[in-house]
């Protein structure tokens, strides 16, 4: 039966010519930015839980969440992608199939809450900033803000849950060519697959960037409208940041949206998971 399980990934498994960038130069640009991402995470989430203010802030809810699913994800998946560039694609072939979906689940769970959180984020700030009575009562607060946020992030375990652990189809081991995460065959395979893929994927960095572009704009044509002082070095600097977070995360989907029929062990190889990651700390701390 394990041989039956390993057949095809022993047959279509990717060795380390096959990506440009060998895997002892991936060893160390991971392990460097994981450190740094996790030293962020860390100062971060301690200055907004125990600072009384920050904490009880609306606005940084939604970013506290997004920095523990950064946090599980890398001291949890990616350490297992620094042995695996150690060990390479041998060492895969010896998890167990159990092992390995749970690792696909960590993996696509937690890159699918930070995406999908990010882009609920970014249209919530519309909300705070422009139409701050929705939120005047205790209930409104309850359903617009804590309820859909719960909503999210539940959302996002209970699909990975049944996706990954309860495949529809044969469980074999088909390690990512780029970091080893385990790609489940569903992806390729299943409506569920499709559904990950464009809605997880595509729909949620456009959201991103469209809601971000939106954003600035509403608040430049507000301050015109009121006459007031335009702080343009401000206003372009937290644009950026969220186009450059969305534009990273929005090349790499379309990217492996295509791979997936080239290289079926390749899939969707989430390239962007630790790009994403690292960009979402990076990017609160200066907020």
């Amino acid at each position: 039966m394990r041989n039956i399980y390993y057949k095809l990934a022993q047959e279509k498994a990717v060795t380390e010519s096959d990506i440009a960038i060998s895997f002892s130069v991936r060893f160390w640009l991971f392990l460097i930015t994981d450190i740094l991402a996790i030293l962020c995470s860390s100062f971060n989430l301690y200055h907004l839980l125990f600072d009384r203010t920050l904490r009880q802030a609306l606005h940084n809810h939604i970013i506290i969440v997004l920095l523990f699913a950064g946090l599980i994800y890398q001291l949890t998946t990616v350490p297992l992608m620094l042995y695996y560039f150690y060990c390479g694609n041998g060492w895969i072939l010896t998890l167990s199939p159990t092992f390995a979906r749970l690792w696909t689940f960590v993996d696509y769970t937690c890159y699918a809450t930070q995406i999908i959180g990010f882009a609920w984020a970014c249209i919530e700030r519309h909300i705070l900033i422009f139409h701050q009575q929705w939120l005047a009562t205790r209930k409104k607060r309850f359903f617009l803000h804590y309820l859909a946020t719960i909503i999210v992030f539940t959302y996002c375990f209970i699909f990975f849950f049944v996706y990954i652990l309860f495949p529809a189809c044969e469980g074999i081991i088909n390690p990512s060519p780029f970091n080893g995460v385990p790609v489940p065959c569903t992806l390729s395979e299943s409506f569920l697959g499709k559904w990950d893929t464009i809605c997880h994927g595509i729909i949620a960095t456009f959201t991103i960037v469209i809601a971000s572009s939106a954003l600035l704009f509403r608040v430049l044509w507000q301050k015109i409208r009121l006459n007031r002082a335009i702080q343009w070095r401000k206003a372009l600097r937290r644009h950026r940041k969220d186009q450059d977070s969305g534009g990273r995360i929005l090349s790499f989907p379309t990217a492996g949206t295509y791979r997936i029929r080239q290289h079926p062990t390749a899939g969707f190889c989430r390239i962007q998971q630790h790009m994403t990651t690292t960009t979402i700390t990076y990017g609160t701390s200066v907020n």
